[in-house]
């Protein structure tokens, strides 16, 4: 991830995704394949996802709700949650926490990113921190 100004870049392996931060919310670009953050849950925020162009495929535990054009999808505390685009398109989505207590996270990952030492615990410490739990289905 790297702070282009209100901008934050995080880059998955098979594709970046685009953070928009003015002020409380956040929006994402989706490349086609993107392969987003693993599941997770947040414990003291909820989210909301406002789908701007394409399709973007919402899991939430085991179930598969994909969100279009116009489309919106809440994922309240406790809610097991990811995203990704649909393989072929790309996807723009807007995306607001409540309480905002989340929205630092993506500016010390992209620190964690910058500094190096982006390993898979100092990830989940860094989750934790912002009360948030990866999440496997059972």
């Amino acid at each position: 991830m790297r702070d282009a100004g209100n901008c934050l870049v995080t880059a998955y392996p098979r594709g970046r995704i685009t953070h928009r931060t003015p002020d409380r919310s956040r929006g994402g670009s989706l490349p086609p394949g993107t392969d987003g953050p693993q599941q997770h849950i947040h414990r003291q925020h909820t989210e909301t996802f406002y789908v701007v162009s394409g399709t973007v495929r919402f899991t939430c535990a085991a179930e598969y709700i994909d969100v279009t054009t116009g489309g919106m999808l809440t994922a309240p505390i406790g809610v097991p949650h990811l995203s990704n685009p649909d393989p072929d398109v790309s996807a723009t989505f807007m995306c607001t926490v409540a309480p905002d207590l989340y929205i630092a996270y993506f500016r010390d990952l992209a620190a964690l990113t910058q500094s190096g030492d982006a390993d898979e615990q100092t990830h989940l410490d860094l989750m934790a921190r912002y009360a948030t739990e990866p999440y496997t289905p059972s």
